[in-house]
Order: C-alpha cells, then sequence, then structure tokens
C-alpha cells in the first residue's frame, strides 16, 4: 500500500498498513517520521510552553490528523482522536503566563481490518489516561494554525505526571524501563524500535501490530525523580 503523508498535530505520521494473516501491522517507522529526543534539554528547546497544573475538564474530541492543504481542517481520509482538556495552571516555567490553557492530547487511531467489516479504534502508544486529581507538568506548542490558543505536544512525550511523593515520570507505554506489556522488544535489538501489539475482537481475532520507535528515559540520564530536581533542571 503506498505510504501518505499527513500532517500530525506536533508531530508527523505516515499512515499505512497491511494484513498478514489474522495481524494488521502497522506502517514501517523511522526517525523521520517522528522527532525521538535524545536528552531532555531537546524538549525544553523545542517547548514554546512549559507549565505545571492540573487537567480540569475534558471540552471536545478532535482528529488530529489534519488537511496538509488547510490544518484548520480535519483530514477527510484519516481520524486519529485527540481529546481537548482545560488545563488550570499553577505555574508556567517557560512561555504563556495564562491561568488556564486549552490542550490537546492523543488517545486513538481508527484502523481498517479486513476481513471485520468496520474500523478500530486504537490506543496511541503514548496515551495513558488523564486524572484530574493528580498534578502535571506540560511541554507545549500552541497549535495557532489550527485554533487560536490550542497547545499540543512539544515532542512525543510531553505530559509529566508528578505523583503524591512528588515524583516524576513521562506518560507514555515505550519508555526504557517502563515499558507497558504490549510493547514487545526483541532480544538483541539494536535499533530502538519495538512492536506495539492491540488485540483485535470480534468476527476476526488477531493482533493490531504498529511498530514504534521506544522513547529513552531522559529523566534517568540526568539523575531526575522528583518533582523539586526537575524544576531545578528547568530553572537552569
Amino acid at each position: 500500500m503506498k505510504k501518505r503523508m499527513v500532517t500530525f498535530v506536533g508531530l508527523t505520521l505516515l499512515g499505512a498498513s497491511a494484513l498478514v494473516g489474522c495481524n494488521v501491522h502497522g506502517s514501517e517507522v523511522s526517525a523521520e517520521d517522528e522527532h525521538i529526543p535524545e536528552r531532555l534539554d531537546e524538549i525544553l528547546l523545542s517547548s514554546s510552553t512549559i507549565v505545571k497544573g492540573r487537567f480540569t475538564e475534558r471540552i471536545a474530541e478532535e482528529n488530529m490528523i489534519r488537511s496538509s492543504a488547510n490544518p484548520s481542517e480535519p483530514s477527510e481520509e484519516f481520524y486519529s482522536e485527540g481529546h481537548i482538556y482545560q488545563f488550570q495552571v499553577e505555574e508556567s516555567y517557560k512561555g504563556s503566563d495564562e491561568e488556564t490553557v486549552t490542550v490537546v492530547t492523543p488517545y486513538a487511531k481508527e484502523v481498517s481490518i479486513q476481513g471485520t467489516f468496520r474500523d478500530r479504534m486504537i490506543e496511541h502508544v503514548d496515551y495513558e489516561p488523564i486524572d484530574e486529581s493528580k498534578t502535571y507538568i506540560l511541554f507545549l506548542n500552541e497549535l495557532a494554525e489550527i485554533e487560536q490558543g490550542l497547545y499540543g505536544p512539544a515532542s512525543a512525550a510531553f505530559i509529566v505526571e508528578v505523583d503524591e511523593a512528588e515524583n516524576v515520570r513521562f506518560y507514555s507505554k515505550r519508555i526504557e524501563g517502563q515499558l507497558a506489556e504490549n510493547v514487545i522488544v526483541e532480544e538483541g535489538n539494536q535499533d530502538f524500535k519495538g512492536k506495539y501489539v492491540t488485540e483485535v475482537t470480534g468476527f476476526l481475532m488477531g493482533d493490531y501490530i504498529e511498530d514504534v520507535l521506544l522513547l529513552r528515559d531522559l529523566f534517568a540520564l540526568e539523575g531526575i525523580e522528583s518533582l523539586s530536581e526537575l524544576e531545578i533542571f528547568l530553572e537552569e
């Protein structure tokens, strides 16, 4: 199947898939498909806004794949659902000084699977449910070409959870040292790639398999475990 280049909010996405037996494989990934930072300061430099606070309300769903001719309009060929939240800002480390910002976060993409007679939603590899009782730090870029005042991911992993003990971690299923059970890395793999496997149920049973680039544990590389250590790094 021919690959199509489409605009993805904050990133670039190649939309293609092929059926192999009862397994559906997503398109092969490469370093050109999305920016994978090697160091934490790369995310800082690529972010126009860095804020700490809480998600207060999910206000809409939006197709994160946009028309290349007019990014203010969603793609008519592909669908990748994003959730739009209001985010109450407690502290701004960079950029926006607004009390509330509107943020879109990736949720799931629609894939066509032969033999099932319908499209399925496959959860995004960097998605984890938002907990409105928790504190987060977000690395964002404004998406003015889509909607004035809307912010989206500045990097593949852009949401940092702060737990009750004020330890920090990035939201993602593909970070080394905290891989989800359905992210499979072959033994001896030197390419820092993995297989993201989603079980497909219904008329045709099987797995949707997507090649993904793995993310390094950027906090471990900097010796950061706590909120205070991260804030010192952000202020340097």
